[in-house]
């Protein structure tokens, strides 16, 4: 991490605290680093830690393809894997601090974040804590098994294994071909008659490989190595040896209560930073549809409102 790191005591303060070291935090950390504010970027885990639980091979979604990318995070069609080790190399030029946020409180026209480790000071805040690192659950008996993973498959070995991917997303479709890829016999439960959300090329490739997809079905009880999935048929018995739970992440409204602010989200791709109160501005998957590269973007954006503001103050 950075070696000019410093905690800003009494009346001194950043110009931006930003929160979350997903796509958008590092997105901002880097443009307000390249436009020589005094920044902190605020990561309750390691930086990449999110990306890192999921499968090295698993592909990187580029889309909308309409956009491009904006600002100093480069960014492209690539594998998980390769896209930590390009991000990782430029934490190094980052202050960064791994604290959680666990309050944001105005007084004036100062923002004062309480963290774990400490409280800072700063002119305005970024808040891009994503909602990728808390995945949903089914809620079922069983479920935190170690052969159950949610969302996250970080160098698992599928060779010869049976295989069941629970959830219709992009996420589930892509683990399921991985999987697949790697000499496994796989299994789809999807609680909806069809696909809907995943892009037409995962689609596309579900229908081309040899994989089983169940519709209309969920888990209703996991014990060991066997789940019992209720179908249209009725109650169906699979034995399996690893299950995976693709069916989305939790949106963080404690924490945004707590805060006291609301964010209407946009079910659309947009690469446009939200400012919910004057200094406060919110970018990543808080702000509209889960996009890596909109992500970028709306960080690149929100620093870039904040530069133009204080170059005219």
């Amino acid at each position: 991490m950075s070696s000019h790191k410093k905690q800003y005591l009494g009346d001194d303060m950043y110009d931006v605290v930003i929160v979350g070291g997903g796509p958008a935090g590092l997105s901002a950390a880097l443009t307000a680093k390249h436009e020589e504010l005094d920044y902190l970027l605020l990561e309750k885990n390691k930086i990449l830690s999110t990306f890192e639980k999921y499968h090295p091979e698993k592909p990187v979604m580029t889309y909308p393809c309409d956009k491009s990318v904006k600002g100093p995070l480069p960014f492209e069609k690539m594998k998980t894997k390769e896209l930590v080790e390009k991000w990782k190399k430029l934490t190094d030029e980052l202050n960064v601090r791994l604290e959680e946020a666990i309050d944001i409180k105005q007084e004036n026209t100062t923002y004062i974040i309480k963290t774990t480790g400490g409280e800072y000071k700063s002119k305005n805040v970024v808040l891009a804590i994503g909602i990728q690192g808390t995945p949903r659950r089914l809620g079922v008996p069983g479920e935190y098994q170690k052969n159950v993973y949610h969302n996250q498959t970080p160098c698992l070995d599928f060779s010869n294994k049976t295989v069941v991917v629970v959830g219709g997303g992009d996420t589930a479709l892509e683990t399921a071909l991985i999987a697949e890829s790697e000499g496994a016999d796989v299994i789809i439960s999807y609680r909806k008659p069809a696909f809907f959300r995943p892009h037409k090329e995962n689609i596309d490739k579900i229908a081309k490989s040899k994989i089983k997809t169940i519709f209309n079905s969920h888990i209703v009880k996991i014990d060991g190595n066997k789940l019992i999935l209720n179908t249209n048929e009725g109650e169906k018995p699979i034995k399996f040896d690893c299950l995976v739970i693709c069916i989305g992440t939790v949106w963080p409204e404690g924490f945004l209560k707590k805060i006291g602010i609301t964010v209407e989200r946009k079910n659309a791709f947009t690469d446009k930073a939200i400012e919910v109160q004057p200094g406060l501005l919110v970018a990543g998957d808080l702000v509209g549809r889960p996009s890596i590269k909109m992500a970028i973007n709306q960080g690149f954006d929100a620093i870039k409102k904040i530069k133009n503001r204080t170059s005219h103050t």
